[in-house]
């Protein structure tokens, strides 16, 4: 792995990073790496590679229906319905 100098990254970053095609360059500031620059590789999906990284998910299947639909007795469905007038009445 190549080396070069935080100083000479900000002077010449063309070189760095013709540098960086061959093998990746640590850069160092104060003789310690800094950062490191290497080749990128070439996404051909970008939604893809998110998907990949766990940054984003696939969404789920909407469904259209504004309010879940309950298979309810008539008699239970009434009964509902008449504690819903009575609490409406009682505001």
């Amino acid at each position: 792995m190549a080396t070069a100098s935080l100083t000479e990254f900000n002077r010449e970053p063309s070189r760095i990073g013709r540098m960086a095609r061959e093998e990746p360059v640590v850069i160092e500031r104060y003789g310690r790496p800094f950062l490191v620059v290497s080749r990128a590789q070439e996404v051909s999906d970008p939604v893809e590679s998110m998907r990949a990284a766990g940054l984003i998910r696939a969404a789920r299947e909407a469904d259209n229906s504004p309010l879940p639909v309950l298979d309810l007795d008539p008699a239970t469905a009434q009964a509902i319905m008449a504690d819903l007038a009575a609490a409406r009445a009682a505001r």
